[in-house]
């Protein structure tokens, strides 16, 4: 009885681990620079006007985003792009203090 116990127990650390390696996080899609080109075509500006770029991959309820920020011109520039499917889920522009 206690043999099957400590095999029970065994494969049950075994299903363990392989159930937590399965929730790997997986490469983007969409590359940062995909993801920055995006980003500057919505904006309507040149990559050559732009000063200040940060282009971070995070994650935002369990979903990969491109959190992207930078300046041109008067204005400074935010947007989330979906590193998945390139969709830009949030975007925002206000005038540079």
């Amino acid at each position: 009885m206690k043999r099957i116990a400590i095999i029970l127990t065994a494969l049950l650390l075994v299903l363990t681990f392989a159930a937590c390696g399965s929730g790997e996080a997986k490469a983007p899609k969409i590359s940062a620079e995909e993801a920055l080109n995006i980003a500057l075509n919505e904006a309507g500006v040149t990559p050559e006007s732009v000063r200040n770029l940060e282009n971070r991959l995070e994650r935002e309820n369990g979903v990969a985003v491109y959190e992207i920020d930078f300046k041109s011109g008067i204005l400074e520039y935010s947007y989330d792009v979906n590193a998945e499917t390139g969709a830009v889920t949030e975007s925002d522009r206000e005038i540079d203090d």
